[in-house]
C-alpha cells in the first residue's frame, strides 16, 4: 500500500504529464509548474464498506522538477537526491541504497507515473473530477482507475481515491501544498541514523 502511496505523490508533481481536461486541473498544472519544487502533506485513509475507516497514514514530501524528492510515509523514508535512490524503514533501522534502473529517475516500482497518458485514459466526471481508467492490454500492478478531485479555489488537488487489492477504498487527501521557486538543497541529502544497517544494490 505504501508503495503505491508513495507513487501518487509522485503523480502530482508529475502533473504536467496529465493531459487537461478542463481549465480546473490546467490550473493546477500551471501552478506546479511555476515552481522549481512542491511541497505536499497528505493522509492517506483508508475506508472498508463493513468495518468504517480502519487505518490512516500521514505523510510529507518534497519533489523537485528534476527528479529529486524526499517522501516521508508514516516512519518509512524514500529519498532521490539525483544519483542514488534510498529507502529508509524505521522499524527494522534498514536502510536500502540503490541506483535508478536503466536510467530511469525513479525505480520500477513506481514508473508508471510517468507513463500515465500512455497507461491511462481519462476524462472529466464534472468541473473537478477526473477518472483515469488503465488501458486494455496494460499489464503490472497498478489500479484499475483513480478519482482525481481539484480545489477550484486555490487551483490544488483535494484528493485522490481508489480501490486496493482488498476492494477497500485509499482517498489521499491533501492537506498543504506548495511551490518553491528555488528548492532546498538540504532536503535531499542523506541523513539517517549512524546505526542503520545499510544494503547496498550496486
Amino acid at each position: 500500500m505504501q508503495t503505491f502511496l508513495f507513487s501518487l505523490v509522485l503523480l502530482l508533481a508529475q502533473s504536467n504529464l496529465v493531459r487537461p481536461q478542463s481549465d480546473a486541473l490546467e490550473a493546477v498544472k500551471s501552478k506546479f509548474s511555476d515552481g522549481n519544487c512542491t511541497y505536499f502533506e497528505f493522509a492517506n485513509i483508508i475506508e472498508s464498506k463493513i468495518f468504517g475507516v480502519i487505518d490512516t497514514i500521514h505523510g510529507s514530501a518534497y519533489i523537485a522538477k528534476d527528479g529529486r524528492y524526499k517522501i516521508e510515509i508514516g516512519s518509512d523514508v524514500f529519498l532521490y537526491d539525483g544519483s542514488l535512490l534510498y529507502t529508509y524503514f524505521l522499524e527494522t533501522n534498514q536502510l536500502i541504497i540503490e541506483k535508478p534502473d536503466s536510467g530511469k529517475l525513479v525505480s520500477d516500482e513506481i514508473s508508471f507515473v510517468i507513463k500515465l497518458d500512455e497507461w491511462y485514459d481519462s476524462k472529466a466526471n464534472s468541473k473537478n473530477s477526473y477518472a483515469l481508467t488503465k488501458r486494455e492490454g496494460v499489464e503490472g500492478d497498478i489500479p484499475d482507475s483513480l478519482e482525481l478531485i481539484t480545489n477550484f479555489v486555490d487551483s490544488t488537488i483535494a484528493e485522490i481515491w481508489y480501490f486496493d487489492i482488498n476492494e477497500d477504498i485509499n482517498r489521499v487527501k491533501f492537506l498543504k501544498q506548495k511551490t518553491d521557486s528555488i528548492c532546498s538543497v538540504k532536503r535531499f541529502e542523506p541523513d539517517f541514523p549512524d546505526s542503520v544497517e545499510k544494503v547496498k544494490l550496486y
